[in-house]
């Protein structure tokens, strides 16, 4: 499996820890929405999408280890790094490198913005 979009809003000045939404397109055939960008004294990390329970909140999904979680953080990451500098609030960026093998596998690189909104 392996990204082949990604969509990200960012928010500037929003009083708050977050600093953009991120959805994620596997295969070009699942999108992840509403996966939280936050910032805390300029550490990133993310939110995956939750729900409320009896016991408190529950992820809607998430990566299954630390690996999975650590590269779409990475990519996510430098993806919104190049937004910065842009008025626009809105990219897409597309998986330009098909020969990826596995999500572990891809790179921040293998993303260029195709539009900005």
């Amino acid at each position: 499996m392996i990204i082949t979009v990604i969509k990200i809003r960012k928010f500037n000045n929003s009083g708050t820890k977050l600093i953009g939404i991120a959805d994620v397109t596997l295969d070009d055939m699942i999108v992840l929405h509403d996966i939280k960008i936050l910032s805390n004294n300029n550490k990133k990390f993310l939110a995956m999408p939750s729900r409320s329970s009896c016991n408190g909140f529950k992820d809607i999904y998430h990566p299954i280890n630390s690996k999975t979680r650590d590269r779409i953080e990475s990519i996510l990451f430098e993806l919104y790094e190049k937004t910065i500098g842009f008025d626009n609030d809105i990219f897409e960026f597309e998986n330009v490198n098909g020969d990826k093998k596995s999500l572990i596998e891809q790179i921040g690189e293998d993303f260029e913005i195709i539009m900005r909104f």
